[in-house]
């Protein structure tokens, strides 16, 4: 159970029931729940169980990167004795999958370092892959890809348009800030190209952009609510339907790292506001997937509290090597290494774990938004050890403003505005 400071009194949630209480008393749930059942919204299942009903392929298409930048996760294991992968890989990795799972739907993320370093091995595989599909009367896989966007010209634009299901593209929300720690290996500015890049894609694409922005202390120098306001419209004008916030903070001595967490706390807000009002007001509305997660929790009791980690169990990430690695995170770590790809499927070692779920980490047992949240991780709560994730610290910061937010606006003549919104946004 949670409190939090609102008008006179506090906003008390009791996260085990996913009730909220009003209450004179920061401690005190004796009152009646608060009452948003009129707002309850008949959603879809935002988390579907983890089964192997379908199984997401990586590939690490290019180990390597045309960029250099200063907050970058992937270590040198990660690009040490890796080289780009070829069609044939690509495509052994996929009918091996096949043979391994006969009645999986497969679905394929292109993925790097950069993936568009090995732009003809991936085109030359998606040809192939989309004309053994159509031989043997099966369903093109859906195709997504995580790029820094500064290789799309006209080819790839034409590449995305007729085989791909999604794009995601690293950009850190505007200019300022993404010229500040993504550069290009010679140390020159990228976002001009990026931005030049994504709006000639816009023209004429036929799938859905995201966007996958990274917090840095660049985004709190000189910060106001005109920053968020900036961070929305750059995503507005570059068509994103989906912006996604990663939270790395670094050591004390990284340029890059936040070390002020009551500007983390003053964005977590201006961001719940900013996106709540456009819930309300605008048709089509850029989500936030945590956002979308809590207003489901709270205007539809549709709760996330067993979601697991699909990584090695449903997700595996490959490498040139034949590698077999839970995810993209562990590529490189030998500790997790868990099989090769070789002839006769996808062989795995006898250290094959299974389904990691929220119920193993205390962090998620004890932790107020665990039922709406979608960031739990495995990799990012290893390498936190004994300290609070950055994903988690700011998830609970969102929760925090998106609560009282929530409450406020039930309390107001903007309810009907909200409950309208939240059905457009959770169902679309």
């Amino acid at each position: 159970m949670v409190s939090y400071k609102y008008k006179s009194g506090y906003v008390v949630y009791d996260d085990h029931s996913n009730k909220i209480y009003l209450s004179d008393s920061q401690h005190s749930n004796k009152n009646e729940p608060y009452v948003v059942s009129d707002a309850v919204c008949e959603y879809e299942e935002l988390c579907a169980p983890c089964t192997l009903d379908e199984i997401l392929l990586t590939y690490i298409s290019s180990p390597v990167c045309n960029m250099k930048c200063d907050y970058c996760y992937e270590k040198e294991s990660f690009k040490s004795g890796r080289a780009v992968m070829t069609a044939e890989q690509h495509m052994n990795v996929y009918l091996q999958t096949l043979k391994t799972f006969p009645n999986a739907n497969v679905a394929i993320t292109l993925f790097g370092g950069e993936p568009l370093l090995a732009k003809s091995e991936i085109l030359y595989f998606l040809e192939t892959l989309d004309k053994h599909c159509e031989e043997n009367s099966l369903h093109m896989p859906s195709v997504a890809m995580i790029t820094n966007g500064t290789m799309v010209d006209e080819q790839i634009c034409d590449m995305f348009n007729k085989y791909f299901n999604g794009v995601t593209f690293s950009v850190d929300g505007f200019k300022e800030a993404h010229d500040k720690y993504r550069k290009y290996n010679n140390g020159a500015d990228t976002y001009a190209h990026v931005h030049q890049n994504i709006s000639r894609l816009n023209s004429s694409k036929t799938f859905k952009t995201a966007c996958e922005a990274t917090i840095t202390s660049a985004f709190f120098d000189d910060y106001s609510f005109a920053t968020v306001e900036k961070i929305w419209d750059t995503c507005k004008e570059l068509q994103f339907s989906t912006i996604e916030f990663i939270c790395v903070f670094g050591n004390d001595c990284e340029d890059f790292a936040i070390k002020e967490l009551d500007k983390l706390d003053r964005f977590a807000k201006d961001l719940v506001k900013i996106w709540c009002e456009h819930v309300m007001n605008d048709e089509h509305v850029i989500k936030i997937p945590r956002l979308v997660n809590f207003l489901a929790l709270l205007s539809g009791n549709k709760t996330l509290d067993e979601m697991r980690c699909s990584a090695g169990y449903s997700n595996f990430a490959f490498d040139s090597n034949n590698n077999i690695y839970p995810c993209q995170g562990y590529v490189g770590d030998d500790d997790y290494l868990m099989g090769k790809v070789s002839e006769s499927g996808l062989e795995f070692f006898p250290t094959k774990k299974g389904v990691i779920s929220k119920e193993n980490f205390p962090f998620c047992k004890t932790c107020v938004c665990r039922k709406g949240c979608s960031s739990f991780c495995y990799v990012t709560m290893k390498e936190a050890g004994d300290k609070l994730p950055p994903s988690c610290l700011f998830n609970q910061m969102i929760f925090k403003h998106f609560l009282l937010a929530f409450v406020e606006i039930m309390d107001s003549p903007n309810k009907s505005k909200l409950v309208v919104g939240a059905k457009r946004l959770v169902n679309a």
